[in-house]
């Protein structure tokens, strides 16, 4: 099967102008509500950058009610990353 690089969503395969784009994002700033979010999920997913691409792995974590430890092999592809750049963003995703 093929596999399509879109770099502009009017391009992608799957876009019809036709059709309204709605994305809904729910912003949640209640700590108490965010740490039941965090609780709730099994894994979550950690974007870097990795010489100027992005790079997103999944990844099991503990959580102790202010810090995440991520659960990884002590070597690798993600740790020569996050050496050379410290930035990530941790992502915790509900539902399916």
């Amino acid at each position: 099967m093929p596999r399509t690089l879109v770099n502009n969503l009017a391009t992608a395969p799957f876009y019809n102008p036709q059709i309204p784009q709605i994305m809904r994002t729910l912003f949640i700033e209640d700590r108490k509500e965010i740490d039941e979010v965090i609780r709730s999920c099994k894994t979550c997913y950690v974007a870097m950058s990795d010489e100027g691409m992005p790079y997103v792995l999944p990844l099991n974590f503990g959580y102790d009610g202010e810090t995440v430890i991520l659960h990884s092999a002590q070597h690798g592809r993600m740790w020569e990353t996050v050496k050379k750049n410290p930035k990530v963003c941790i992502n915790w995703t509900l539902g399916e």
